[in-house]
């Protein structure tokens, strides 16, 4: 006491502060984030996570009011509607061993919320983890084992049904679900006592006639119990039938007699070739009847038919034929399968130019050695001398050659039957496909114990197909001498020998980067590259490229550790699925059949070759496939108002051949003035994860393999690099080099290289496109120590001195390729047409050129594309390119008008002052095209809207960025023509720079115009800006999010729309209009197409005068910065491209002022006072340009002599 100087105590007070650090979060918001309903049960997950139940909060004083207990035993007077909680508890903890330790740490708390009273029960794991139950007023649990964690005051991790939620403040920061997916199991099978011998061959020999097509002129068939005595039926044009319809049918009616029904027919290539005759005989006559005399049911697969049963009804019930595409079985020619299978019938040869309706019955010398081609290529005269004789008949011979074709394939059929039902007693007859032959081996004798997913749902699925990418092919120099080409044996397979996704899954999503090293799954994530010669990750742009850059993309984890291990990546992981590894899942099916295979000769050497080669792509077949149908006029017409179409094709008057998606489209359906809700109702909607057809779908082996593939091919060429040596080519699984690999890599073994070839000299002129010229121990009397490759076209149809115009001349070249199936009129064109091989079609990596102008290497493709997309808003963006088929459409207008004067103007760059012209000119005029149709699709769709919120709707569709992808993505930057003279950094900011991009692209709308006309240019702009790739919806969230976000500008001078965020990201936002309906809004201009003298005389002189100084000023100091030798000449360089987009946009500001100069062109009236009155404000900022253009050209010089 003496210590406060007092003698005694009267009064003790006493101050505490609660501490309440873990606040409550309120997230009021919770219905508000995204999740997927095809993962989880949305409903039921928001409500566990809301606060009706629990408090957002690890800090228990917002739990309620704790009741009282007796810590010692736990037993107090806890009663509430009868029901004693302590008891219930305690009663859980006796069945319950694992709360036994956390028995004497329960508190619970009666939480009361909305007028509704729980019992929340707490038990503390540890200091920071606690587990809650919650129970309602009846002693019913509501919620079950909620586990929170505590990370910081601000932050927790809660648990419920093995979902997880981090929150930060309030804000979910982190998300990760179970997702519960279906196991591969292998289908029981029964013993088969036998191998079906219900089996034959059928086949078609047809003419081309003087039309053009070609038509059948013979056919027949045959079945196993006939082989033995080389028995066939043959039917011949003008003999068994008049027509070929007729004869088709006689043959069919034949075939479902009582002695030859029931039996299934092998037909080599019969969805290319065979069938288109055979489904226009039958549905003619069909057609004639008046109903379907012949039902016909086909399974078919990207538009292709594998399988077609004809039936008819007799007295007896029903006779039945059924034809299989035996192509799919054995994936080869028939000549050299039988070889492979020795085939005591080989395949003959027919003079099929010789033969036409007027030679059907010709008799006399045998036909001029022209007439005979093997693979497009003349036989030899020792061939022909064997087959010449003077009374050689067109009648006997074709008979003598389809019976060959007929007995030497169902032989095969027949040894490759009793092979597989020896080997592993299946029967092929049960299988339309190699694959799934390998399937069901493997399901068979090798799954075993292995837990594998099957994904079928919908979300999975979609999510992992975006990380599948198939094998990369690249040219890296086009050309080189003394070279190794190497061979992988059997890549995919040795690559599936690495772990696999098992069937634990978990969705994560995370607002921040998640650590890439604990992941394995497929992950959406943003890419950063480092400036590398080997790009290690893919991209699909017109094809699969390996590029640098940034961008956002999905990819198996595996490979982006690869990628950021030996090429310095920057990764950032944002979501994805992850999964349990599976060890050792392929290793024995790969090991027996490599074996097999390796230990085998003939027939049963390719047998297991097919088999080890097929299993794997086979689980990655698609369940978003396309359905595909013969159908009706009226059942197509039904389909098309209810369904969106891919693809049509005329199998008669009135049967088609449709590839469609089975979902019902809710958008179609009112537009065709259709209740959306009753077509679902009446229309029994496909379920995808229902459907069983899917049940051995498992996706995440086909991109695991393929993505391991890449990683062994690329790990090979970085120790090539590293060593040394240069890459020439590379294909899925073969390297071009100039240097031997070690020998620990070449041998015979699974996953070592092999030499294909040594090369004196090879030719490189694009993806599957080249010219080996081999040494002399590879030359054959076959290759003739040359080979030739080029995807598409037949091989023999060019020559060495083809690829050396391609190479060294600059020139293209003329190859010939197959022709075309109709199946409307019945036919199939066997013939060939000439097609242009580009010298410069290879567009996969960026090409190097030496001080001559020729391509002597590569570098990957700078990617630039979505890297301004920001992570908050990146999924709300399509960030799929240009698909292949409306590329190609566009890249054929281009081709239409590549070979104009016009067209080379169109690049021409400012800097190239020699020319005397630039695309400056035409980008005016296309501006001005492109704008008009905008505004008119605006006029028409958005009436309710101002001027000024049209205009800003026009810049959100014809941004600079927007036009500027598009000019990428169809190829446009690689016709740009840029000063030679200029530094090479200086170039290449040019060409990358978005304003010239998108300038080039206004420019090409111009000459599309002025040199084909509205109506191509229209279709231009259907494929590349109005396309439908999104919807108007679209574009209205987007705007309104704009105009939340919009802040309104203090001067009254057009804002920069181009700087503001939302205009950043808009440059996929695209117009979904059809071409029927962008032709109601096209520009009406005059009959006489206006030139371009005539187009650059409607635009004022003086502003032409004040574009030519420009041009002639920043041309100049150009040239004296490529001459000037200093160290800051980059930032000059930089400062130079920054002034020129200056000198552009505040130009461009101008002419959008003008808000009837598009109509004033067309009238030629212009309103010369406006004119001139802009033109003096034009004069005034030139002023001040040409002023700061001096003070950065004086600068330079003075520094120059300071220095």
């Amino acid at each position: 006491m003496s210590k406060y100087n007092a003698d005694t105590v009267t009064l003790i007070q006493v101050m505490y502060v609660i501490n309440n650090s873990l606040l409550k979060l309120r997230l009021k918001n919770i219905n508000k984030v995204d999740l997927d309903k095809n993962i989880i049960n949305v409903t039921k997950t928001k409500r566990n996570f809301s606060e009706n139940f629990i408090p957002l909060s690890t800090n228990e004083i917002f739990y309620g009011k704790p009741m009282s207990f007796d810590r010692d035993n736990c037993t107090s007077n806890f009663i509430i509607n009868d029901i004693d909680f302590f008891d219930l508890i305690k009663k859980e903890y006796e069945l319950n061993k694992d709360l036994s330790d956390i028995y004497d740490k329960t508190i619970f708390y009666h939480y009361v919320i909305k007028d509704k009273q729980y019992v929340i029960v707490v038990r503390d794991i540890d200091v920071n983890k606690s587990r809650k139950d919650v129970y309602n007023m009846h002693g019913f649990k509501i919620l079950n084992n909620v586990i929170d964690e505590k990370i910081s005051n601000d932050s927790f991790i809660r648990q419920i049904d093995n979902s997880k939620l981090f929150f930060d403040k309030g804000i979910v920061k982190k998300k990760i679900f179970p997702v519960k997916l279906p196991i591969l199991k292998s289908k029981p099978s029964k013993y088969k006592g036998m191998a079906n011998t219900n089996i034959g061959s059928f086949d078609i020999e047809t003419y081309k006639d003087y039309d053009g097509k070609s038509k059948v002129y013979a056919l027949g068939f045959t079945t196993l119990d006939k082989l033995k005595d080389n028995i066939v039926k043959i039917f011949y044009l003008g003999i068994d039938a008049f027509t070929p319809n007729e004869l088709i049918i006689k043959c069919i009616d034949d075939m479902l007699s009582s002695k030859n029904r029931d039996h299934i027919y092998y037909t080599h290539n019969l969805g290319g070739f065979d069938i288109v005759f055979v489904l226009h005989a039958l549905r003619t006559v069909n057609s004639e009847k008046g109903f379907n005399y012949y039902i016909i049911d086909t399974k078919l697969r990207d538009s292709k038919v594998l399988k077609c049963v004809v039936r008819v009804k007799t007295s007896s019930g029903y006779s039945k034929i059924t034809f299989i595409d035996s192509y799919n079985l054995l994936t080869d020619n028939l000549d050299n399968l039988s070889k492979s299978f020795g085939s005591k019938v080989t395949k003959g040869i027919l003079p099929y130019t010789f033969i036409r309706a007027d030679t059907l019955n010709y008799v006399g010398n045998t036909p001029a050695i022209e007439h005979y081609k093997l693979k497009n290529k003349i036989i030899s005269l020792s061939c022909y001398k064997e087959l010449y004789k003077k009374d050689w008949c067109l009648k006997t011979e074709t008979i003598k050659y389809l019976k060959r074709d007929l007995l030497s394939l169902l032989e095969i059929m027949d040894h490759f039957n009793r092979y597989m039902f020896i080997e592993y007693n299946l029967q092929i007859t049960e299988c339309l496909t190699i694959s799934r032959l390998a399937l069901n081996i493997f399901f068979k004798r090798y799954l075993g114990q292995n837990l594998l997913p099957v994904i079928k749902n919908v979300s999975v699925f979609s999510f992992i197909k975006q990380a599948y990418y198939g094998g990369v092919v690249e040219v890296y120099r086009p050309y080189g001498v003394n070279l190794f080409y190497y061979d992988v044996n059997s890549l995919y397979p040795f690559a599936s020998k690495n772990p696999m996704a098992g069937h634990i899954c978990e969705y994560i999503e995370s607002n921040e980067p998640i650590e890439l090293s604990e992941l394995f799954g497929f992950y959406f994530c943003k890419i950063k590259t480092q400036d590398n010669y080997l790009g290690l990750l893919p991209v699909h742009k017109n094809g699969l490229i390996m590029p640098n850059g940034t961008w956002f993309g999905y990819y198996f984890s595996e490979e982006l550790k690869f990628a950021k291990e030996k090429g310095g990546y920057e990764i950032e992981v944002y979501k994805g699925y992850t999964f349990n590894k599976v060890y050792n899942v392929f290793d024995k099916y790969v090991d027996d059949l490599y074996e097999k295979k390796a230990n085998s000769i003939g027939s049963s050497k390719l047998i297991n070759k097919f088999i080890l080669n097929s299993l794997l792509g086979r689980f990655g077949l698609s369940i978003l496939k396309l359905n595909t149908e013969m159908l009706s006029t009226d059942q197509y017409a039904e389909i098309l108002a209810t369904k969106p179409v891919n693809s049509a094709i005329a199998i008669s008057d009135k049967d088609w051949l449709v590839s469609y998606n089975r979902e019902t489209s809710k958008k179609i359906t009112s537009e065709h003035g259709l209740d959306y809700i009753k077509i679902l109702n009446q229309k029994s909607y496909v379920d995808i994860e229902n459907n069983h057809s899917f049940d051995d779908v498992a996706i995440s082996i086909s991109a695991a393999v393929t993505a391991y593939a890449r990683i062994y091919m690329s790990k090979i060429k970085l120790e090539i690099l590293e060593k040394g040596g240069e890459i020439y080519y590379s294909d899925t699984d073969s390297i071009v080099t100039n240097t031997e690999l070690s020998s620990n890599l070449v041998g015979k073994e699974l996953g070592k290289f092999k030499v294909e070839y040594l090369i004196k000299k090879a030719y490189f002129i694009s993806s599957k496109t080249y010219c080996l010229v081999l040494k002399d121990e590879f030359v054959t009397d076959e290759n003739k120590g040359v080979i030739i490759k080029s995807k598409g076209v037949f091989d023999n149809s060019l020559k060495l001195n083809d690829f050396l115009k391609m190479y060294l001349n600059h020139e293209d070249v003329k190859a010939l390729k197959s022709d075309t199936i109709n199946y409307s009129e019945g036919y199939v064109n066997i013939g060939t047409k000439e097609v242009t091989l580009k010298y410069d079609a290879y567009t996969f990596r960026t090409r190097i050129f030496n001080q001559k102008g020729r391509r002597i290497n590569t570098k990957p493709i700078q990617i630039r594309l979505y890297s301004s997309i920001s992570k908050s808003n990146k999924d709300n963006f399509n960030l799929e390119t240009i698909p292949k088929t409306r590329l190609k459409k566009i890249k054929t207008i281009i081709d239409s008008v590549k070979d104009t004067e016009l067209f080379k103007k169109t690049f021409i760059h400012k800097s190239c002052n020699n020319s005397g012209y630039s695309y400056e000119t035409l980008e005016f005029f296309g501006d001005s095209i492109l704008s008009y149709y905008v505004s008119k699709f605006l006029f028409k769709e958005y009436k309710n809207y101002d001027e000024g919120d049209m205009s800003i709707l026009r810049s959100l569709i014809v941004g600079t960025q927007n036009l500027a992808k598009l000019s990428l993505e169809i190829g446009l930057n690689n016709y740009l023509v840029v000063n030679e003279k200029l530094p090479k950094e200086t170039r290449d900011k040019i060409i990358n720079n978005d304003k010239t991009l998108c300038d080039i692209f206004e420019a090409i709308i111009a000459t599309i115009y002025l040199e084909k006309g509205e109506d191509i240019l229209v279709k231009f702009l259907i494929l590349t800006v109005f396309n439908n790739s999104i919807t108007k919806d679209k574009i209205e969230k987007f705007y309104a999010e704009f105009l939340n976000s919009r802040v309104t500008p203090s001067s009254p001078s057009t804002p920069d729309l181009e700087k503001n965020e939302l205009f950043q990201d808009s440059r996929d936002i695209v117009i979904p209009l059809s071409e029927k309906s962008m032709n109601q809004i096209t520009f009406k201009f005059e009959k006489t197409k206006p030139n371009e003298n005539q187009i650059a005389s409607l635009l004022d002189k003086k502003n032409q005068s004040i574009l030519k100084e420009l041009v002639e000023l920043s041309t100049k100091y150009d040239n004296i910065i490529s001459h000037l030798n200093l160290q800051n000449k980059n930032d000059i360089n930089i400062n130079i491209i920054n002034l020129k987009s200056y000198i552009e946009n505040e130009l461009k500001l101008l002419d959008f002022n003008k808000k009837n100069l598009f109509k004033e062109i067309e009238k030629i009236n212009y309103n010369i006072e406006k004119l001139n009155n802009l033109n003096s404000e034009l004069e005034n900022r030139l002023n001040r340009i040409e002023y700061i253009l001096y003070i950065l050209i004086v600068i330079p010089f003075i520094l120059l002599i300071l220095f």
